[in-house]
């Protein structure tokens, strides 16, 4: 945001549930520029890492594993297709891609909407399509909810998160280092 620059904020507040029930089933928080551009609770995920949509710092992800498919159970897949991650294994997984414009370390944080719920598997891979090779690192510990590696200026990451087991459900993702590349 450029200083001088003017920015709208708008909150939306919906009871989907067609009778007053006192349950908010759904709410978004979106900061607009006057342009209309979105910089807040964007959504990067894809069901394949070839689709992937790019995620750079500075931006909140919000995204979920509910339309995902698993190439394991849904498309006939090997076991390279299942997520593993030490003890955990996730199977309904999404894609999120990074190309960082410099070198230095990044740092990736999931978690469930309020820091609770569904726990999550996710981990970098440093390829695409990406199999157990290509992992740089991953999330061992379930509830720990920060990977840490380096990057190379101009090399695309892929990010990949599944609810954990066969579960699904909604996170949000958060990128700390170099700037995307442009």
């Amino acid at each position: 945001i450029d200083a001088g620059q003017t920015w709208e904020s708008s909150v939306t507040v919906s009871d989907n549930a067609g009778a007053d029930t006192g349950t908010l089933d759904e709410w978004a928080l979106i900061f607009n520029s006057g342009a209309g551009e979105s910089v807040c609770a964007a959504d990067c995920g894809a069901d394949d890492c070839e689709d992937a949509g790019e995620a750079c710092p500075g931006t909140t992800y919000v995204v979920d594993t509910f339309g995902a498919t698993s190439d394991y159970l849904d498309n006939g897949g090997t076991a390279e297709d299942i997520f593993f991650c030490g003890p955990w294994v996730g199977l309904y997984d999404v894609w999120c891609k990074y190309t960082p414009a410099t070198d230095g370390q990044l740092f990736v944080h999931i978690e469930g909407p309020n820091g609770v719920g569904t726990e999550w598997v996710f981990g970098v891979y440093d390829g695409c399509p990406a199999g157990p090779a290509d992992l740089i690192v991953c999330n061992t510990l379930v509830h720990h909810g920060v990977i840490v590696c380096q990057v190379q200026a101009g090399q695309t990451y892929y990010i990949r998160s599944a609810a954990r087991n066969l579960d699904r459900g909604e996170f949000i993702m958060d990128l700390v280092g170099p700037p995307c590349a442009p």
